[in-house]
Protein backbone atom coordinates (compact mmCIF):
# COMPACT_ATOMS: atom_id res chain seq x y z
CA UNK A 1 0.00 0.00 0.00
CA UNK A 2 3.09 2.29 -0.19
CA UNK A 3 4.64 2.03 -3.36
CA UNK A 4 3.81 5.44 -3.95
CA UNK A 5 6.17 6.47 -1.14
CA UNK A 6 8.82 4.25 -2.34
CA UNK A 7 8.49 5.58 -5.82
CA UNK A 8 8.72 8.86 -4.49
CA UNK A 9 11.65 8.92 -2.03
CA UNK A 10 13.41 6.96 -4.49
CA UNK A 11 13.05 9.90 -6.66
CA UNK A 12 13.34 12.94 -4.16
CA UNK A 13 15.42 11.33 -1.56
CA UNK A 14 19.51 10.45 -1.01
CA UNK A 15 19.60 6.81 -0.06
CA UNK A 16 20.98 6.06 3.48
CA UNK A 17 23.78 3.72 3.71
CA UNK A 18 25.21 3.60 7.66
CA UNK A 19 23.19 2.52 10.65
CA UNK A 20 22.27 5.40 12.71
CA UNK A 21 22.41 5.11 16.67
CA UNK A 22 20.58 7.18 18.58
CA UNK A 23 22.66 7.29 22.49
CA UNK A 24 19.54 9.08 23.99
CA UNK A 25 17.08 6.28 23.41
CA UNK A 26 19.68 3.28 22.70
CA UNK A 27 17.92 3.12 19.63
CA UNK A 28 19.27 1.82 16.74
CA UNK A 29 17.80 2.70 12.99
CA UNK A 30 18.76 0.57 10.48
CA UNK A 31 19.20 0.52 6.74
CA UNK A 32 16.07 -0.19 5.83
CA UNK A 33 14.35 1.40 8.83
CA UNK A 34 15.81 4.67 7.56
CA UNK A 35 14.48 3.87 3.87
CA UNK A 36 10.87 2.86 5.38
CA UNK A 37 10.47 6.48 7.40
CA UNK A 38 11.47 7.94 4.08
CA UNK A 39 8.50 5.95 2.19
CA UNK A 40 6.18 6.74 4.53
CA UNK A 41 6.75 10.43 4.59
CA UNK A 42 6.85 10.45 0.96
CA UNK A 43 3.44 9.07 1.00
CA UNK A 44 2.08 12.58 0.56
CA UNK A 45 4.02 14.58 -2.52
CA UNK A 46 3.30 17.28 -4.79
CA UNK A 47 3.61 15.97 -8.37
CA UNK A 48 3.12 15.68 -11.84
CA UNK A 49 0.46 13.59 -13.36
CA UNK A 50 -0.08 12.33 -16.90
CA UNK A 51 -2.72 9.64 -17.39
CA UNK A 52 -5.74 8.64 -15.31
CA UNK A 53 -5.87 6.16 -13.52
CA UNK A 54 -7.83 3.36 -13.39
CA UNK A 55 -10.72 2.85 -13.31
CA UNK A 56 -11.55 6.18 -13.98
CA UNK A 57 -10.05 6.27 -17.96
CA UNK A 58 -9.72 3.89 -20.94
CA UNK A 59 -7.05 1.27 -20.49
CA UNK A 60 -5.02 3.46 -23.03
CA UNK A 61 -5.76 6.62 -21.31
CA UNK A 62 -2.39 7.31 -21.37
CA UNK A 63 -1.32 7.87 -25.35
CA UNK A 64 1.54 7.03 -26.76
CA UNK A 65 2.51 10.28 -27.99
CA UNK A 66 2.28 11.79 -24.09
CA UNK A 67 4.28 8.49 -22.89
CA UNK A 68 7.12 9.42 -25.10
CA UNK A 69 7.21 13.02 -24.48
CA UNK A 70 6.98 12.38 -20.38
CA UNK A 71 10.01 10.01 -21.07
CA UNK A 72 12.49 11.92 -23.56
CA UNK A 73 11.74 14.77 -21.64
CA UNK A 74 12.09 14.34 -17.93
CA UNK A 75 14.73 11.36 -18.43
CA UNK A 76 16.65 12.58 -21.20
CA UNK A 77 16.48 16.16 -20.80
CA UNK A 78 16.04 16.84 -17.25
CA UNK A 79 18.23 13.86 -15.93
CA UNK A 80 15.54 12.27 -14.07
CA UNK A 81 13.30 9.35 -13.16
CA UNK A 82 10.16 8.49 -13.81
CA UNK A 83 7.29 6.82 -11.77
CA UNK A 84 5.10 4.26 -13.12
CA UNK A 85 2.20 2.64 -12.87
CA UNK A 86 2.99 -0.74 -14.69
CA UNK A 87 -0.89 -2.37 -14.83
CA UNK A 88 -3.42 -0.72 -16.51
CA UNK A 89 -5.86 -2.23 -14.46
CA UNK A 90 -5.82 -2.71 -10.49
CA UNK A 91 -3.93 -3.05 -8.57
CA UNK A 92 -1.75 -0.05 -8.43
CA UNK A 93 2.02 -1.07 -9.01
CA UNK A 94 4.11 1.55 -8.39
CA UNK A 95 7.43 1.68 -9.81
CA UNK A 96 10.63 3.70 -11.24
CA UNK A 97 12.18 4.26 -14.26
CA UNK A 98 15.88 5.47 -14.50
CA UNK A 99 16.40 5.14 -18.10
CA UNK A 100 15.28 4.72 -21.96
CA UNK A 101 16.02 3.77 -25.12
CA UNK A 102 13.65 4.16 -28.53
CA UNK A 103 14.29 2.43 -32.00
CA UNK A 104 12.64 4.74 -34.13
CA UNK A 105 11.61 3.60 -37.52
CA UNK A 106 9.23 5.92 -40.11
CA UNK A 107 6.41 4.10 -41.86
CA UNK A 108 5.06 7.11 -44.06
CA UNK A 109 5.59 10.87 -44.27
CA UNK A 110 4.19 11.30 -40.87
CA UNK A 111 4.02 8.14 -39.17
CA UNK A 112 6.77 6.63 -37.26
CA UNK A 113 6.95 3.00 -35.50
CA UNK A 114 8.36 3.17 -31.91
CA UNK A 115 9.82 0.94 -29.61
CA UNK A 116 11.30 2.03 -26.37
CA UNK A 117 12.74 -0.23 -23.58
CA UNK A 118 12.90 1.46 -20.22
CA UNK A 119 14.82 0.23 -17.15
CA UNK A 120 12.23 -0.26 -14.54
CA UNK A 121 13.13 -0.66 -10.73
CA UNK A 122 10.59 -2.75 -8.56
CA UNK A 123 11.29 -2.71 -4.74
CA UNK A 124 11.39 -6.14 -3.54
CA UNK A 125 9.28 -7.38 -0.32
CA UNK A 126 12.53 -8.42 1.56
CA UNK A 127 13.47 -6.43 4.93
CA UNK A 128 17.22 -6.49 4.08
CA UNK A 129 20.00 -3.96 4.41
CA UNK A 130 20.97 -3.78 0.95
CA UNK A 131 22.10 -0.53 -0.67
CA UNK A 132 22.32 0.66 -3.99
CA UNK A 133 20.52 0.70 -7.20
CA UNK A 134 17.01 -1.00 -6.28
CA UNK A 135 16.27 -4.12 -8.97
CA UNK A 136 15.62 -3.83 -12.38
CA UNK A 137 14.23 -5.54 -15.52
CA UNK A 138 13.73 -4.08 -19.04
CA UNK A 139 10.34 -4.00 -20.60
CA UNK A 140 9.48 -2.14 -23.80
CA UNK A 141 6.79 -0.39 -25.06
CA UNK A 142 5.68 -0.64 -29.04
CA UNK A 143 3.28 2.33 -30.55
CA UNK A 144 3.26 4.45 -33.26
CA UNK A 145 3.93 8.30 -33.24
CA UNK A 146 2.21 10.74 -35.72
CA UNK A 147 3.80 14.32 -36.63
CA UNK A 148 2.22 17.36 -38.22
CA UNK A 149 4.90 19.03 -41.37
CA UNK A 150 6.81 20.85 -38.95
CA UNK A 151 7.93 17.31 -36.99
CA UNK A 152 6.17 17.93 -33.83
CA UNK A 153 4.58 15.33 -32.51
CA UNK A 154 0.70 15.38 -32.26
CA UNK A 155 -0.61 11.62 -31.52
CA UNK A 156 -0.20 8.11 -31.74
CA UNK A 157 -1.52 4.79 -31.26
CA UNK A 158 -0.25 1.21 -28.59
CA UNK A 159 0.69 -1.85 -30.55
CA UNK A 160 1.40 -3.56 -27.30
CA UNK A 161 -0.06 -3.33 -23.74
CA UNK A 162 0.94 0.12 -22.36
CA UNK A 163 0.97 1.19 -18.91
CA UNK A 164 -1.67 2.99 -16.62
CA UNK A 165 0.09 6.41 -15.80
CA UNK A 166 3.52 7.93 -15.28
CA UNK A 167 3.83 10.69 -12.39
CA UNK A 168 6.61 12.94 -11.78
CA UNK A 169 7.40 13.36 -7.56
CA UNK A 170 8.47 16.96 -7.38
CA UNK A 171 8.36 17.68 -3.99
CA UNK A 172 7.53 16.82 0.21
CA UNK A 173 3.85 17.52 0.63
CA UNK A 174 1.26 17.41 2.87
CA UNK A 175 -2.65 15.62 3.27
CA UNK A 176 -4.55 14.06 4.96
CA UNK A 177 -3.62 10.34 4.30
CA UNK A 178 0.03 11.37 6.07
CA UNK A 179 1.35 9.96 9.06
CA UNK A 180 1.72 12.52 11.49
CA UNK A 181 4.60 11.31 13.37
CA UNK A 182 6.82 11.10 10.19
CA UNK A 183 7.99 14.42 9.52
CA UNK A 184 11.28 15.81 7.47
CA UNK A 185 12.15 17.02 11.14
CA UNK A 186 12.76 13.35 12.37
CA UNK A 187 14.26 12.18 9.36
CA UNK A 188 17.10 14.83 9.65
CA UNK A 189 17.80 14.67 13.21
CA UNK A 190 18.27 10.63 12.16
CA UNK A 191 20.43 11.69 9.25
CA UNK A 192 22.66 12.98 11.61
CA UNK A 193 23.12 10.53 14.06
CA UNK A 194 26.49 8.89 14.55
CA UNK A 195 27.12 6.16 11.60
CA UNK A 196 27.72 2.28 13.06
CA UNK A 197 30.34 -0.05 11.41
CA UNK A 198 28.04 -2.73 9.51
Amino acid sequence: GHCNGWAASSVLRAEPTKRRYDAKTGTTFSVSDQKGFMAERDYCVSYSFYGRRFPNGILEDITPDQFHKVIVYTIGTLKKPVAIDLLRTRPVQNNVISGYQSTITKISANQYQVATQVRDHYYDTSINELVGRAPSQTLTYRYTLTTDASGNITGGKWINTNPDFLWVPLSGARCSDENPYVTDAMLDAIAKLPELAP
